[in-house]
């Protein structure tokens, strides 16, 4: 699969991430997929699949509306996808969250078998504890 291609995966992936349908984003992971959280935060960590999407079927409801993730910039080599993006979104209880992310992507035939998330952790920890969520 070309470098372009995998770009539309992953572009394809945030858009149907945004609009809040979990199933329908999902549908762009791999079976064997994975996502790291490197860090030291609770949320830090590896997540298979099914756990990954648990975590997003909570972002999904702890919101007003499904938040943003954005992609502002993409390059692509090989089956890597590197994106720098940002996310929109407030909670149920008036919290914004406004963060931005470095992601390494994997994408082979036309799924996204791995991600590496980086965000600004201190914004992530100030937003839980300030959701009650931390």
């Amino acid at each position: 699969m070309s470098s372009g291609s995998n770009k539309e995966v992953v572009t394809a992936f945030m858009e149907r991430f945004s609009s809040g349908d979990i199933d329908y984003a999902h549908e762009l992971l791999a079976e064997n997929f994975e996502w790291e959280i490197p860090g030291n935060l609770a949320m830090a960590g590896l997540y298979d699949k099914k756990a990954f999407r648990e975590v997003n079927e909570f972002l999904v409801k702890t919101f007003t509306e499904p938040p943003k993730w954005i992609p502002d910039s993409m390059t692509a080599e090989n089956d890597k996808v590197a994106v720098e993006a940002h996310s929109i979104g407030d909670t149920k209880e008036g919290v914004a969250y406004r963060n931005r992310y470095h992601l390494l992507l994997t994408v082979a035939d036309g799924k996204i078998t791995r991600g590496v998330e980086y965000m600004d952790t201190k914004h992530v920890q100030e937003f839980l504890d300030s959701a009650g969520l931390g």
